[in-house]
């Protein structure tokens, strides 16, 4: 098992993000590549299939996977193998800990002005049929060597209008400014790489920067909740709650 230290768990809570270096072991990739490219063309190893997949636009700018683990058996064992267990017992407060959705995005190169996948948000915003504040993974699939995420530092304990948090608005540079002149927060900008993790409360606010490689960055996102996390009723869910309800549809699941 890999050491946790503690101390930065507790710098999660307080920043609203944390990021593990070296997390995750490299014989967990193995295959992952050729099982990407399966996904992205829907060939699916599990029986399953996704809840959605779609490009943004018809430039293909970037590609969303919703519910990726339920289709790829590769990718539920990475998840149920990850050594993610002391971190979520350190975040959450709750006996059991469920892995509730997931997404894959495919990235590839842009412009250097505007991000390939998502300009900056919280992920409360999509998640109004859930009660309580939880926790997500973001999860590098590929080698990074640049930076690659922008967050701003304790802006889960701030009330921002979500009018300005709009992440299909990917003129990401212009944007980091107008946050900064409404809200007094320090932004960083981190690189995670494969093996790295990055875990982020669910109203963090945060944004991809963009991708100055040659190359399609991948990454996967793990939703995590806990007992207190209820559905609530009567919220349109875009069909998430499904999976939110039915240990049996969502089952990765650890006890504290």
């Amino acid at each position: 098992m890999h050491h946790i230290d503690l101390h930065q768990t507790d710098l999660t809570k307080k920043n609203g993000f944390g990021y593990f270096r070296n997390l995750l072991s490299q014989d967990l990739f193995e295959g992952m590549e050729d099982e990407l490219r399966h996904i992205i063309n829907g060939q699916y190893s599990s029986g399953g299939e996704p809840l959605r997949s779609w490009w943004m636009d018809e430039e293909h700018h970037f590609k969303k996977i919703d519910q990726v683990h339920h289709c790829s058996e590769l990718i539920y064992s990475f998840i149920k193998k990850a050594e993610l267990e002391n971190i979520l017992k350190n975040l959450f407060s709750g006996n059991v800990i469920q892995v509730w959705a997931s997404s894959l995005y495919l990235c590839p190169p842009d412009d250097g002005q505007h991000s390939s996948v998502v300009g900056y948000h919280s992920d409360s915003q999509f998640t109004a049929f859930i009660e309580g504040d939880y926790y997500t993974a973001w999860i590098p699939l590929n080698k990074i060597d640049e930076n690659n995420i922008s967050v701003f530092e304790g802006s889960h304990n701030i009330d921002i209008n979500e009018k300005i948090l709009n992440p299909m608005e990917q003129n990401i540079f212009d944007k980091k400014q107008y946050i900064k002149s409404c809200y007094d927060m320090k932004e960083s900008s981190i690189s995670v790489s494969s093996g790295d993790v990055f875990f982020a409360h669910s109203k963090c606010v945060r944004g991809v920067l963009p991708n100055l490689t040659m190359n399609s960055n991948k990454y996967l996102v793990v939703y995590f909740r806990e007992e207190g996390n209820h559905r609530r009723k009567n919220i349109d869910d875009f069909g998430m709650c499904k999976y939110l309800d039915d240990l049996v549809i969502s089952p990765v699941v650890w006890l504290s």
